[in-house]
């Protein structure tokens, strides 16, 4: 997600939205503002090794996936979006 992600996000309405901090043309926090200004509230899973940096960037309620991390993770943090937030580490179940 970038540029054309931040388009479509503004052009639909989306569940949920999973984004990288470290993208090749907008970075993943530029995405997260795009995602505060927009009319409704999808729920933000960030995938980062520096998440840990840019908390207070993020909304209310963010997950985030701790890098490295196995895939299976990634269903885990889909299936429990309705719950609080919460940072799963590599070594996190």
């Amino acid at each position: 997600m970038g540029s054309g992600g931040i388009e479509m996000l503004r052009a639909g309405t989306y569940d949920a939205v999973i984004v990288d901090l470290m993208l090749p043309k907008k970075n993943g926090l530029l995405v997260i503002d795009a995602i505060a200004s927009l009319s409704y509230s999808p729920k933000v899973v960030v995938l980062s090794a520096i998440s840990r940096y840019f908390h207070e960037h993020f909304p209310e309620g963010t997950m985030v996936l701790q890098k490295p991390f196995e895939i299976e993770k990634v269903a885990h943090v889909i299936a429990n979006l309705h719950e609080p937030h919460q940072e799963l580490s590599p070594s996190a179940t």
